[in-house]
Parts: C-alpha cells; sequence; structure tokens
C-alpha cells in the first residue's frame, strides 16, 4: 500500500492473516513494515479482521485500500461441502499517511462474495473495477469463473459494490493460479487516443499456471480488456506450477512467476516438489509488425524453494545490506 499525498510517498507491504501460530489455527492479525522503524521492529501490528484466514486474495485499491476476500478457516466447517472456504471479506484503510512517523489504518468487515472462494486471485483494472480470476468454489475445485466488480463510494458496505458482473470463463478451470495486469504491446490506439482508456483498453490480464489436473495446469490466458470478451490461450509455462507468486514489472511489460510446486512420479504416485525457480513472460518482438509472447527460465533463483508464500517490488534504491531476517 502507499499513499499518493505527497511527491515522496512510501509503499509498504501489508500482512494480513495465514495459518500457525501456537494453536496451529487461522490467524486474524495484520501487520505492516513500519519505514520508520529498523529491525525485527519493522513489523507493527495494526489490527485485527473479523475472521482469521488463509488461502485468500487480496487486492489494493487506489494505493490507501487493501481489500481481503474469502479464503478458508477450519473453525467455520460446517455441514456443506465448502468445509470451512469463505465468502466474508475484510478491509484495511490507511486513514493516516504513511508519511508520518505514527500512520494510521481502520479494520472494518467487507461486503460479502456472491460465492464463497479460495485459491483464487485478484487484480484492480482502474480505479472503479476490480476482478476475482478462479479459485476452489462451491460449484468447482478448479473455477473457470471470473467476475468483475464495479467499485465506489465512500462506505464499505453492499453499497460499495454498485455492480458484480460475470465474466468470461477461462479456458481451464484453476486454483492456486497467478495473474496479473499488462501492458498490451500490439494494442493501437484510435487517433487522438491515450495509450489506455478508463475501461483498461491497451492493457491485458494474464493468468499462469495453477491446479489443474492431478499434474498441475501449465497454460497461461490472456484477456485484453474492452476489446475482446473471451479467454486467449498463451504459451505453456515450461513448468506445471501452482503455488507460486506472480509479480509484474513496473513497466508493466514483464510477469514473473516466482518458485511454486510442480508434481512428479514417484514409485508409482505423484509426489510435488517446491521450486526456486524464476520464469518470465515476455512479448519477444519477430519484426516491426509482429511478435509472440514467451516464457523464459531466469539464471537466478530462491535460496530455498518455496510454495504458497507471497512475493512484492522493492524500491530500485533500496538497501539490502540494512534488511533484517526476521
Amino acid at each position: 500500500m502507499s499513499t499518493d499525498d505527497a511527491n515522496d510517498a512510501i509503499p509498504t507491504p501489508v500482512i494480513c492473516g495465514g495459518f500457525g501460530g501456537n494453536y496451529a489455527e487461522e490467524v486474524k492479525s495484520c501487520f505492516f513494515m513500519n519505514p520508520y522503524s529498523t529491525g525485527s521492529t519493522n513489523w507493527t501490528y495494526l489490527g485485527g479482521m473479523a475472521v482469521g484466514r488463509h488461502q485468500a486474495a487480496s487486492v489494493v485499491i487506489n494505493g490507501d485500500t487493501l481489500w481481503i476476500t474469502g479464503g478458508y478457516n477450519q473453525n467455520e466447517q460446517g455441514t456443506s461441502n465448502l468445509e470451512g472456504v469463505l465468502g466474508t471479506t475484510e478491509v484495511i484503510k490507511m486513514i493516516k499517511s504513511l508519511n508520518s512517523p505514527n500512520p494510521e489504518f481502520s479494520t472494518v468487515s467487507g461486503p460479502y462474495l456472491s460465492t464463497k472462494v479460495k485459491h483464487h486471485c485478484m487484480i484492480q483494472i482502474n480505479s472503479s473495477m476490480v476482478i476475482l480470476i478462479g479459485g476452489n468454489t462451491r460449484n468447482s475445485l478448479r473455477d473457470s469463473g471470473t467476475a468483475f466488480f464495479r467499485v465506489g463510494g465512500d462506505t464499505w458496505h453492499n453499497a460499495w459494490i454498485a455492480q458484480n458482473i460475470t465474466g468470461p470463463r477461462l479456458s481451464y478451470g484453476r486454483s492456486q493460479h497467478v495473474c496479473g495486469i499488462m501492458i498490451d504491446p500490439t494494442y493501437s490506439p484510435p487517433d487522438g487516443a491515450n495509450s489506455t482508456n478508463s475501461e483498461g483498453e491497451g492493457q491485458l490480464i494474464v493468468v499462469a499456471g495453477g491446479e489443474g489436473d492431478i499434474r498441475g495446469n501449465g497454460t497461461t490466458e490472456f484477456l485484453k480488456l474492452g476489446i475482446i470478451d473471451a479467454w486467449i490461450l498463451g504459451p505453456e509455462v515450461p513448468l506445471k506450477i501452482s503455488g507460486a507468486a506472480g509479480i509484474v514489472t513496473p513497466d508493466k511489460d514483464k510477469f514473473l512467476m516466482i518458485g511454486g510446486h510442480t508434481s512428479k512420479s514417484e514409485v508409482g504416485k505423484w509426489e510435488t516438489e517446491d521450486l526456486a525457480t524464476i520464469f518470465i513472460l515476455e512479448f519477444i518482438w519477430i519484426d516491426s509488425n509482429s511478435g509472440a509472447w514467451e516464457w523464459s527460465k531466469l539464471e537466478q533463483e530462491l535460496k530455498a524453494a518455496s510454495s504458497g508464500h507471497s512475493a512484492f517490488l522493492l524500491p530500485a534504491d533500496f538497501d539490502s545490506d540494512n534488511c533484517t531476517l526476521i
């Protein structure tokens, strides 16, 4: 999250929920990295959610609001086949700037989703629209559904979501996938128009990997915003990966798939294996008029194989020498 009320605005990671602690249960607590602290005190408690959750998805809206959706809580299990999958949401709102030594946040319950879901992903398309993609839902362990949320207003109640619009279905249902929003290099705006508009034209959503069948899903799909109302299949990921972290580079021209897990056959059965790999998706021009999306593997890897993690970009001038492992 960050604030735009000053040129030297400070972005900060916010962490909410998860699974663990002394009682091996879903966590309610939220923390942010305080830029005015050092060492192990970097992470500062900012409040708690109404319901502890993990396997949730979140999206930052307009730099100062974190919307946390769905997920799983073992104590919410009932007689339904959803077994603890959540349809509730939580809202973390910045009410005092991170440029202040004492930033403040509010935490409130958000509107209910139209379906209970976990292992999904969410993206902010523009200042008033968010998309939810796939996941484990009431109807499917690997759902292909998508939904657009047109947001607006000053309150976090049902009125805050003016519209919940069913979006086009993915070609392949998936959960534990990665997604992001990128610039469409092939887009040609009409004469006199900007490179992108309020409905997202000139951008495309990328979805990759995730749980497909027992061996995972190695496909990539694109949705060209404002132009095409169906997903387009892209290049195969070199490995069938789920549980990875996805990052779009600042210029929105490259997409990173970091870590995750894949499956391999061991003595007649499939076993999962955590990965340290980093794959990058980018558009490679063949000539001045044509090109293709391609995945490639970076030489750099994680120091430790990992899946089910999060990742975020750091400023180019970040001083890693003063970074403390906690």
